[in-house]
């Protein structure tokens, strides 16, 4: 876990940086990896990418991720507090829209000038001390940078996922407060005051999933990060997402994952 107020940027080489993670891990902040050779896998959320020369790769807060790259890999890793973004609505528009979305890939291949542009920036990031109170247009600067690239080489059906109704963002901060005990879909579309069947129109045309079907996705996710980033028993698991047994919880994870939660731990 890096300590910083603001960002940091790390260059990614054998002797100052682990080729591999010790095990799956998740933060509080934004990741954006730029690597400058590969080879490697790096998984996030349970979704495997390939490290490959100019892959540009973000990491959102609370995503589970684990780098595994071989020792010829290198690259830079920029670390940026979500609190540093929050209030910039454009960048929060973005980062609404790639939330369990089922179109965007969080790793990109990019261009060798647009490589050559983003890493330049990078390295000014890092020869200016976070502590200077002036820096912040810089490190927008960069997140704009960032986030153009990675919807530059998004497919066409996510850009046009612009045009959604906004009350999908209204419906994921409603299931991020309530998931854990809020399980019906009924629950979100009384909230947001539509029909079950429209809600569930909308959070399919984001998610690929009916509203029940991603409250399910959800739950699988939150259990999945925490039997691999926690110390927590199965049974402590199942209490904290709400189930009265633990062997409710085990039947369910097993029903949607093929393996019980003691087998994917």
């Amino acid at each position: 876990m890096f300590n910083f107020s603001s960002y940091q940027v790390h260059f990614i080489r054998q002797h100052i940086f682990p080729r591999t993670s010790d095990e799956a891990h998740r933060h509080k902040y934004y990741e954006i990896f730029l690597f400058e050779q590969g080879p490697g896998e790096h998984m996030i959320d349970f979704n495997k990418y390939s490290i490959a020369p100019r892959s540009l790769q973000i990491v959102c807060p609370n995503q589970l991720h684990h780098v595994k790259r071989s020792a010829e890999s290198c690259g830079s890793v920029l670390l940026v507090h979500a609190d540093h973004l929050e209030y910039n609505p454009s960048l929060n528009s973005f980062f609404n829209a790639i939330k369990y979305n089922h179109l965007f890939q969080n790793s990109v291949i990019i261009q060798e000038e647009e490589y050559e542009i983003l890493q330049r920036q990078l390295l000014l990031l890092n020869q200016i001390p976070e502590t200077v109170s002036d820096n912040s247009y810089l490190i927008l600067s960069t997140f704009y940078l960032v986030v153009n690239l990675l919807e530059r080489y998004q497919s066409e059906a996510f850009k046009q996922q612009k045009h959604l109704p906004s009350v999908f963002n209204d419906f994921i901060n409603l299931v991020e407060k309530n998931f854990q005990e809020k399980k019906t879909a009924d629950f979100y579309a009384r909230e947001l005051n539509l029909s079950a069947r429209k809600l569930s129109s909308i959070v399919e045309q984001r998610t690929g999933m009916s509203t029940k079907k991603f409250l399910i996705y959800r739950i699988i996710l939150e259990a999945k990060r925490l039997l691999k980033h926690s110390q927590m028993s199965v049974k402590e698991i199942a209490y904290h997402l709400d189930f009265l047994e633990a062997a409710h919880f085990s039947n369910f994870f097993k029903k949607y994952t093929g393996v019980s939660p003691s087998q994917f731990a």
